[in-house]
Formats: structure tokens, sequence, C-alpha cells
């Protein structure tokens, strides 16, 4: 299900026909974990990467309590209304995205609070990534499948498995590639769906969905 405000946004968006990429932006154009370490730290919290999720691994310097999800959401949220302050794009990751945009149309594709969306978007554009940018607080695969009508061809990026199973439940012929930046998680990146491709770097990835195009 798509909520409302997202598919508002879509609605919005200029109907095109060509090949489509659907690229998240956190540890896929901007890095994400790191520079929220950062942040937490000045506010007083340690973040330890012992799992791909921040709830439980978020704990109070002082004290040592985990942070409540009410409060990674709180903290989430001051982090987003900063990011410009915090947030650097990965390497390679503007320069691949411009030379894509010769054959594919770019939508970019983002979860995180609505109230942050323009934020984002003027941060994004200043870092020379005017790509139509889009929100969602639930599942991208049903945002995917909209973008996806009548296309001849969908490729999707992001770093979070749950996101490519979402995808693949409701797009099935979307080409998946995985991406994230932050390699110091303990344990191996969760398992996405068995065809997506793993990527390292932006070049390789970017020459793979090329070649996909056949």
């Amino acid at each position: 299900m798509i909520d409302e405000e997202t598919l508002s946004q879509m609605e919005r968006l200029e109907r095109g026909t060509r090949p489509l990429i659907v690229c998240d932006v956190d540890e896929v154009i901007l890095h994400f974990v790191e520079p929220f370490g950062a942040f937490l730290d000045h506010k007083g919290w340690t973040f330890t990467p012992r799992s791909y999720r921040l709830t439980g691994n978020i704990h109070a310097r002082d004290g040592g309590a985990a942070a409540t999800q009410e409060q990674v959401w709180a903290l989430l949220g001051d982090f987003f209304a900063a990011q410009h302050e915090w947030q650097t794009p990965i390497a390679d990751a503007r320069e691949e995205l411009h030379a894509l945009g010769d054959q594919f149309d770019i939508v970019l594709l983002t979860a995180m609070p609505h109230a942050y969306r323009d934020t984002r978007k003027r941060f994004m554009a200043g870092l020379g990534l005017d790509q139509p940018l889009l929100t969602v607080e639930s599942d991208k695969g049903p945002a995917v499948a909209r973008l996806a009508h009548a296309r001849p061809f969908v490729a999707f990026i992001d770093d979070l498995a749950p996101n490519h199973h979402s995808v693949f439940e409701h797009h099935p012929e979307t080409h998946l590639h995985q991406f994230m930046a932050f390699r110091g998680f303990d344990g191996e990146l969760p398992a996405a769906p068995a065809h997506a491709r793993y990527h390292e770097e932006w070049p390789a990835m970017a020459a793979a969905i090329r070649s996909g195009l056949g």
C-alpha cells in the first residue's frame, strides 16, 4: 500500500517511457551510517553497528541505557533536519547517476519522514543531484510497481534486503542491485532475493545496469 503523501508526490511526476532506475539515497548516494554515528556522539549517544538495525544498537554514553524506539525516531528526525551538516556523497555516485541519465529516467526513492523531503531536496540539489525525489514511510515495493507502469525496463538500487524483497514481491520483473557503502557492520549483509546483484563500487554497478538493457 502506498501512503497518500507518497502517492501525491508520484502523481506530480512527469510520466515517461524510457527505461527507469529507482534509486535509494542513504548508503547508496549519501553516506549515512558514519555521519549518523558522529551525530549521535555529538548528542551524547553511542552507536555500535552490531546488526542492521538502529534500535537496540544506540546507547546513552553516560549511563549505557539503550535508546527506545521513540528516542531513535526523534534522533533520526533531528539528524535529517541537519543532514546537510553531516552527510556527504558516496564516491562516484553523482558522476555515474549523471551518466546513466543519458539512457534512463531516474527517480530517487528514500525512506524517511515526509516532513524532511524539502530539506533533502534542497541539500541534494546543492550537490548537483536534481533527479525527482520521493519519500516513503512504508514498504518500497508498491511504489516501485506503480513507477514501473509502462516502462520497458526497471532497475532498483537499495542497500537493504527487505526493500529488495518488497520490490520483488510487487514487481518481480525489476532488476535488483544491492549496494551499501558502509561495510563495518558485524556479520554478513542480510540476503536479498537470489537474483539480486551485489556491488561494492558505483562504476561496476552502473555497467551492470546498462548491460541489463540487452
